[in-house]
């Protein structure tokens, strides 16, 4: 064969020569949890901004359930601590943009951004939290 054709298939990698794959990425640390409150400080409706590794969270209690979220409009970044919640719904104060606190999704408008929720538990009657950051997904 001649041409560029001809001369890729003369001189391209043969799978044999192929460099060894580089070893896998260890396994993330354990998100490490901070207490931020007690359990009967945050009755249905309540809501607590605190601090965990230096950012702030917005603790909710929607309906008995807690969920920690960045304190962050995912759309502009407005505080959701300043967001009016009716019916596990948020809307920013700023833009209006409206998030399902528990599934974390956009309701209006219907697509985009969504709530990224924080891993909450309680031991003994303390709530507490972990700050992990975001997983980004690449696109294909």
């Amino acid at each position: 064969m001649s041409g560029l054709l001809g001369w890729l298939r003369g001189h391209g990698r043969h799978p044999a020569r192929e460099p060894d794959a580089a070893p896998a990425a260890p396994p993330p640390a354990p998100a490490a949890f901070v207490p931020v409150a007690r359990a009967d400080e945050l009755p249905p409706g309540a809501r607590k901004l605190v601090r965990v590794a230096g950012h702030a969270v917005l603790v909710l209690n929607i309906d008995g359930t807690l969920y920690a979220v960045p304190n962050a409009c995912p759309h502009r970044g407005w505080p959701l601590s300043e967001a009016r919640e009716a019916a596990g719904v948020l809307k920013c104060a700023r833009h209006g943009w409206e998030f399902d606190v528990p599934s974390g999704r956009s309701t209006w408008p219907p697509f985009g951004y969504r709530l990224r929720h924080l891993p909450l538990r309680v031991a003994d009657g303390v709530v507490e939290v972990a700050w992990v950051e975001p997983e980004i997904e690449l696109a294909h």
